[in-house]
């Protein structure tokens, strides 16, 4: 997919209905009338956490610790160089080991937990990772971007919170005018925490096992309305693959989940999503294969890559879902 360019306000939709076997653009203002009638739409109202955090080691080496579960202390390492380096060629950070001391650029010192494996490690810290953090740390971001984000740049507009070591970017489609227009066509909102992890690692072998395991929480009266939906045999639509993971691998009101979905993973839940624009070899990308056939997600995936759409977590979106395009003539190939 195209790279997005940053800030991006408005997005374009590409809308995929697997009964008709159709695709089409759509603008995301039209996501109202799209949606299965009488469905339950799922939000993750995450906010991001300044995930990115400059370290040094005691010889002075200088490492990059990109934090994919503050709650853990869990970190990917890179070597020298920023966001503006393409992830995949960024080396990793200088072995590390149990025990060890790392310092951030503002002196909070950093014990090392466990034994690094490949580029993964655990810190403790001498104060609340989540103040360093908040006092030093920089929004995860990668080389397609042109300039540096801010905090307020990584928040969705129904962020609360901060759970996510990334945007999780579907939500950006549910501004106040959609939201409101959801409610006023008696669609129900209900809201749940998914914390996004990393959607890139830097190592091919390593990125072909995202997502990892993520922490979620569920609230009962959400959860209630999603067993209420499937019980009066109404859609249940998820913003977001975040959304999508908790609700088919959870199970429940909090915890964590390692339930990756794709081609040929059975859905108990999720009937219609909400995403972004994935390349083909993302994670993302794979997740919707339980969702749509091999076929009609490649050519979709075609249409979406010749009309220009943009990738990425401030690019365009993919709308899901069967019946969406009732009637509609251009079928796919």
């Amino acid at each position: 997919m195209n790279a997005a360019r940053f800030p991006r306000r408005r997005g374009r939709m590409l809308v995929v209905d697997p009964l008709a076997r159709a695709y089409d653009l759509r603008a995301p203002d039209d996501l109202v009338r799209l949606l299965p009638p009488g469905a339950l739409v799922v939000v993750n109202e995450s906010g991001t956490w300044p995930a990115s955090l400059a370290l040094v080691t005691e010889t002075n080496t200088a490492l990059e610790a990109r934090f994919y579960d503050v709650d853990g202390g869990r970190a990917v390492t890179f070597g020298p160089g920023d966001w503006r380096t393409p992830t995949e060629q960024r080396g990793p950070g200088p072995a590390l080991h149990r025990g060890q001391t790392v310092k951030s650029r503002g002196g909070h010192r950093m014990r090392v937990l466990a034994a690094q494996t490949g580029r993964v490690t655990v810190v403790g810290v001498d104060a609340p990772l989540r103040e360093v953090l908040l006092a030093e740390g920089r929004p995860v971001q990668y080389s397609y971007l042109d300039d540096d984000l801010r905090l307020v740049d990584v928040q969705s507009p129904i962020a609360g919170a901060p759970a996510s070591s990334e945007m999780p970017s579907a939500s950006r489609v549910l501004n106040v005018e959609r939201l409101i227009g959801l409610r006023r066509a008696g669609f129900v909102v209900v809201p749940l925490t998914h914390g996004a992890g990393l959607s890139a690692v830097g190592a091919a072998e390593e990125d072909m096992t995202l997502p990892w395991p993520e922490r979620y929480r569920i609230p009962a009266d959400s959860w209630a309305a999603v067993r209420r939906a499937k019980r009066e045999g109404r859609a249940v639509v998820a913003v977001g693959t975040t959304v999508a993971r908790a609700l088919e691998g959870g199970q429940g009101v909090s915890g964590t989940t390692d339930h990756v979905l794709g081609a040929g993973v059975r859905r108990a839940v999720v009937d219609a999503i909400v995403t972004g624009v994935h390349d083909l070899d993302s994670s993302h990308h794979r997740l919707l294969g339980a969702f749509l056939d091999a076929d009609l997600l490649r050519d979709a995936n075609g249409h979406a890559t010749a009309a220009g759409l943009l990738g990425h977590e401030f690019g365009d979106f993919t709308l899901v879902a069967p019946g969406a395009l009732a009637g509609h003539r251009q079928a796919a190939a």
